[in-house]
């Protein structure tokens, strides 16, 4: 999912299971937001804050 902010830049975010964090976070994603329940109990958001598109 992308939103496009009010700057122009693109951001990219990312519902991501707990158990695929580090995997994540090992290609450039950053942790975000712990989304609180129901979502919460199975995964968390996450932006890409690396280099191009995400990966």
């Amino acid at each position: 999912m992308n939103i496009k902010a009010m700057s122009g830049d693109v951001q990219w975010f990312r519902y991501v299971r707990h158990a695929e964090r580090a995997a994540y976070e090992a290609r450039g994603w950053v942790f975000v937001a712990d989304l609180g329940l129901p979502h919460g109990a199975y995964s968390l958001l996450m932006e890409w804050r690396g280099e191009g598109e995400p990966k």
